[in-house]
C-alpha cells in the first residue's frame, strides 16, 4: 500500500518532530508499505498566512522597543545567526536525506494532485489539528471521498473548542475511516462532536526500538562525560538546576543553544560546551552518550526513556498543554518522579537524591499502549475493519 503522510515535515527545524515524522514512515515501511512524507509547503496556506504575518509583525515591533544589545561574550549577534544558520541547514539535509518525503512540494492550490499517487492518507502525528495551526490540508480536505484517510496520534493540543472550532472539526473529522489521538483529553472532545470512534496512540518515536534510533544516532559528539540539557523555554530555574546538578556532579554540561532560532538571553554562557553544528542525529547521540538530561522538550524525554537515562523534566511557562504531555509520558514508564512539576521537585537537594528511574522491570502500561498503536496501524492499512478495501503492498 502507498501511504502519505501529512504533518510538519516540510522546512521543519524541530529535532522532535522531524523524528516523528521519520519514525512513522519507518515503521509503516518495516510494514511492507511504501510511506512516506507529503512535501506540503503551508507558508502558501492561508490558514497560516495570517498568523505568520503576525508574528513577523509582532517580532518587528519588539526589534524596534528593544535596544540593540552590545556583545560581550564569545560571539557577536552576527556571529550567532550564522551558527544558527549552519545548524538549520544541517536539520534540513536530515529532512531531505534521511525522511522518505515526496520530490513534489505540494501548496493549497495543488494539494488535490497528491490523490493520484497514495491508497491511504494519514494525518499525523504532532500537533496539526491545534486550533490555532489547523488547515483544510491537515484536515486531509483534499483526499478523494473514494480514498481512506486516518490520523495517527494527532493533537489538539487545547482543553476546550470553541463552537466554531467544534463545527469546522466536524465537518472534517466525520469523513475520517479512522481516528486515532496522543492525549487522553482529545478522545472526549473529538467523539462528543463526530460519534467517531477514537483510539489513544503513541507518539511515532516510542513505535521503533531503541536498537534503530542507536543506529540512526551520530558519533559521540563529546568526549568528557556530561549532563545534557535541552531546552526550548526560556524559563530561567530549570538553567540554573542544571548548571549547579553538573557543578555537584563533576560533569561537563552539554547544551545547544537558542533553539527558537535567535539569540536568547536566558542562553548566553550557559553550558560548558555549546554545540551548534548539531542536527537530528546529532541530537540523538548528546542523547544516549549522555549521564544526566535536562529538559523541557516532550520528545528529549521520550529519547532519554529508550535509551535509559536518568533525566528531569520541567514544564514550561510559556506551553501549559506540555504538562499533560509529560505527565502521561512520565507514568507511563513509572517514573512521575521524574517531572519537576512543584516548586519541591525544582529544589536542587530533590534532584541530587530524586529516585532513579528502574530499567530492569517490565513497564506494562507502556507496551500495553504500544500493542494498542501497532493494532490500530495494522488495522487502518488492511482496511477491511474501517470498511474499506484493502490495497496491495
Amino acid at each position: 500500500m502507498k501511504i502519505g503522510i501529512i504533518t510538519h515535515y516540510y522546512g521543519s527545524l524541530n529535532y522532535g518532530g522531524n523524528l516523528q515524522a521519520y519514525a512513522l514512515c519507518r515503521y509503516l515501511n518495516e510494514l511492507g508499505h511504501v510511506a512516506e512524507q507529503i512535501s506540503y509547503d503551508k507558508s502558501c496556506d492561508p490558514a497560516f498566512w495570517w498568523s505568520g504575518k503576525a508574528k513577523q509583525i509582532l517580532k518587528t515591533g519588539q526589534r524596534l522597543l528593544v535596544p540593540k544589545r552590545k556583545t560581550t561574550g564569545s560571539h557577536d549577534s552576527d556571529m550567532v545567526a550564522q551558527l544558527i544558520a549552519r545548524r538549520n541547514k544541517k536539520i534540513l539535509q536530515f529532512n531531505s536525506d534521511v525522511i522518505p518525503h515526496t520530490e513534489k512540494v505540494y501548496t493549497a492550490k495543488t494539494i488535490t494532485q497528491a490523490n493520484k499517487d497514495f491508497d491511504l492518507f494519514i494525518t499525523g502525528s504532532d500537533q496539526v489539528w491545534h486550533p490555532y495551526a489547523v488547515c483544510g490540508a491537515y484536515l486531509l480536505d483534499f483526499v478523494d471521498p473514494a480514498l481512506p484517510r486516518a490520523s495517527y496520534a494527532a493533537s489538539l493540543a487545547v482543553e476546550k473548542l470553541t463552537a466554531h472550532q467544534e463545527r469546522r472539526y466536524k465537518k472534517s473529522i466525520k469523513k475520517f475511516a479512522a481516528v486515532s489521538v496522543r492525549e487522553s483529553q482529545s478522545i472526549e472532545q473529538i467523539q462528543k462532536m463526530t460519534n467517531v470512534k477514537v483510539v489513544q496512540t503513541l507518539d511515532p518515536t516510542l513505535l521503533v526500538s531503541a536498537s534503530m534510533w542507536e543506529e540512526l544516532c551520530a558519533e559521540r559528539q563529546v568526549k568528557e562525560d556530561y549532563v545534557f540539557a535541552f531546552f526550548l523555554g526560556a524559563d530561567a530555574l530549570p538553567r540554573t538546576r542544571a548548571a549547579e546538578f553538573a557543578k555537584r556532579k563533576s560533569l561537563k554540561l552539554v547544551t545547544i543553544p537558542y533553539l527558537q532560532g535567535e539569540e536568547r538571553a536566558c542562553d548566553r554562557d550557559f553550558g560548558d560546551f555549546q554545540l551548534y553544528d548539531i542536527g537530528p542525529q546529532e541530537f540523538l547521540s548528546l542523547i544516549r552518550y549522555s549521564c544526566y538530561v535536562f529538559t523541557d522538550s516532550f520528545h528529549a524525554s521520550v529519547f532519554s526513556l529508550l535509551f535509559q537515562k536518568q533525566f528531569f523534566a520541567f514544564t514550561r511557562e510559556d506551553i501549559k498543554g506540555m504538562a499533560s504531555r509529560l505527565t502521561s509520558l512520565t507514568e507511563m514508564f513509572e517514573a512521575r518522579q521524574r517531572l519537576c512539576d512543584t516548586p519541591e521537585k525544582c529544589l536542587s537537594a530533590y534532584l541530587i537524591n530524586a529516585q532513579e528511574i528502574d530499567y530492569t522491570r517490565p513497564f506494562r502500561q507502556y507496551d500495553e499502549q504500544l500493542d494498542t498503536s501497532k493494532t490500530f496501524i495494522k488495522n487502518i492499512c488492511l482496511g477491511e475493519e474501517y470498511g474499506y478495501p484493502s490495497q496491495e503492498n
